[in-house]
């Protein structure tokens, strides 16, 4: 997620996850547009794959990865690495997110169907 939404969203969850589910949302920093730009649909899949470290994801057991980072048509990042490519590189699984509460809420409870 970007850095501005991170403590939101920590609370969200903290909020709404079952006690079986633990979530670690990971602050990503834009390097693409610069550091003050905190916005997560502007995040890139090279700055995301940069973040996703063996300390940071290492005992995790997938990605959860916002579809606002991707354009319009679901397929590419803002520095033109295709979701496809993300995935090959990413060291987890990755599932997609809608950017909403309640599509939050259907993952964190199981109930999210993609």
């Amino acid at each position: 997620t970007g850095v501005s939404a991170a403590p939101h969203l920590k609370r969200l969850i903290e909020k709404f996850a079952p006690e079986n589910v633990q979530v670690r949302v990971l602050p990503v920093a834009n390097h693409f547009f610069g550091e003050t730009v905190t916005v997560t649909g502007l995040l890139t899949g090279g700055d995301i794959l940069a973040a996703l470290t063996e300390e940071n994801v290492g005992d995790a057991e997938e990605i959860l990865l916002c579809r606002v980072t991707l354009r319009h048509e679901g397929d590419l990042f803002l520095d033109d690495m295709s979701i496809d490519q993300f995935c090959e590189k990413a060291p987890l699984p990755v599932r997609l997110a809608d950017t909403d509460g309640q599509a939050l809420y259907d993952i964190l409870n199981g109930r999210d169907a993609t």
